[in-house]
């Protein structure tokens, strides 16, 4: 039996309420050579049985039905099943946003057999409001992409790319981590990628729910998030020709997170200050376009130190969230 040119993976749970127009989603692509595999991660609604009747109308679709172990192990488990030469994943509350999004990058895939990893625009919707997330078309080499991390222009989301099916060889998701796991696993693929490609074409439309992991904020799944954040600085030191700005701009996402994580869950969160310390950027960047705020930041750190500047930024940080409350 001929193996399909694309996997297409989708952890489910608990969204009967969306899951049909994922699916639906998936069967008005234009491009046909695909298999889905939809991982019911012991979802306790009818999430499974939807799985199960879309696998009898169409044979593309497989179901494996698992006892709940999350985001990470779900795709982990269909990606040991993934027939594909290439893979990507798409929540199974989101859609794509065209018919023609998988044709028209697949065929820039197809084209160049060289590309590792494609990312394609997405749509962020809440409610009303839909923000489009587009950046030019443009070809990276493996520094370029960790740069590109750096500045945020490829967002670390696993939902809005398309891999090579080799990177998934030797590499998995991380288990033991609940939130940022994306940016967390393009991290760790980072050395097996050579070209990345961003392209305009198509589109992915995620949408921002209540019960979504990024929504429900706990001191542990911040924590995640900003253990990965440092993760990234600590690989941008290992390329030599990283962006000196690029890093110095993260490094104030990084602070920025974990000092808002810090004001809203208590000090227990404050030793994640010792691991930034060694990133603090030098004074010599601070007229080389570093952002205006950051630049003012900056400033502030190397006045009155890294600990005395976080201190102060969480004390009113908290008084703020005192008085909104």
């Amino acid at each position: 039996m001929k193996k399909p040119l694309l996997s297409i993976i989708v952890p489910v749970y608990k969204v009967e309420e969306y899951i049909k127009s994922c699916l639906d989603s998936i069967l008005s692509q234009t491009f046909r050579d695909y298999e889905v595999i939809l991982v019911d991660d012991g979802s306790p609604d009818n999430s499974g049985t939807i799985c199960d009747e879309y696998a009898l109308r169409d044979g593309r679709f497989r179901v494996i039905h698992k006892l709940n172990g999350g985001l990470s192990a779900a795709r982990n488990d269909a990606l040991d099943m993934a027939q594909g030469r290439y893979v990507t994943f798409i929540d199974s509350d989101d859609e794509y946003g065209s018919p023609t999004t998988i044709e028209e990058n697949m065929a820039i895939l197809e084209a160049d057999g060289a590309i590792d990893l494609l990312q394609y625009p997405y749509v962020y919707v809440d409610g009303a409001m839909e923000v489009l997330h587009l950046v030019p078309e443009k070809v990276l080499s493996r520094q370029g992409f960790l740069d590109s991390m750096l500045n945020e222009e490829v967002p670390g989301y696993t939902w809005i790319k398309i891999y090579k099916a080799d990177i998934f060889k030797r590499k998995r998701f991380s288990c033991d981590i609940k939130v940022a796991e994306d940016l967390d696993f393009l991290i760790e693929v980072l050395d097996g990628i050579d070209k990345v490609f961003l392209s305009e074409r198509g589109q992915y439309r995620y949408y921002k729910r209540d019960g979504s992991l990024v929504v429900n904020k706990t001191v542990s799944k911040e924590m995640d998030v900003a253990g990965v954040y440092q993760r990234l600085l600590e690989t941008s030191v290992q390329y030599s020709g990283t962006d000196a700005l690029a890093r110095a701009n993260f490094f104030f996402v990084a602070l920025g997170h974990l000092l808002r994580t810090v004001a809203m869950f208590g000090d227990g969160c404050s030793e994640g200050l010792n691991g930034l310390m060694p990133f603090v950027p030098d004074s010599s960047i601070l007229f080389s376009g570093l952002k205006g705020r950051n630049r003012l930041k900056l400033l502030q750190i190397k006045a009155v130190g890294l600990k005395r500047y976080a201190a102060l930024n969480v004390f009113f940080k908290r008084r703020k969230l005192k008085n909104i409350r």
